[in-house]
């Protein structure tokens, strides 16, 4: 089954090059046990992301199946049901930035 994961983790890359990896989560994906609304998938996500925000530059990868979009601005784009029918089709970097109160 995909997206069944969500995984985050603090990665820092040291002086030397090498990476350190701290702060591992490891849970089930927001709508994994029944279909949600857009707002609480992003809103799930955005928690997971905010337990790691301290002052510092903010990464975030996102592994559903997506399509970068020539516009840039939002990123990825949702082509499957992966995630519940009520997020298909939204953009992830708009939504997740949304979710954050950016």
């Amino acid at each position: 089954m995909r997206g069944t994961n969500f995984r985050a983790a603090m990665v820092k890359v040291t002086n030397s090059g090498k990476l350190e990896i701290t702060d591992v989560v490891n849970d089930k994906m927001a709508g994994l046990e029944g279909e949600i609304s857009k707002e609480e998938f992003f809103n799930t996500i955005a928690g997971y992301v905010n337990t790691f925000r301290k002052n510092r530059q903010d990464w975030f990868c996102f592994s559903y199946p997506s399509e970068i979009l020539p516009n840039r601005d939002a990123g990825f784009y949702i082509l499957q049901r992966s995630a519940g029918s009520r997020v298909v089709g939204q953009l992830i970097g708009r939504n997740l930035l949304e979710a954050l109160a950016c």
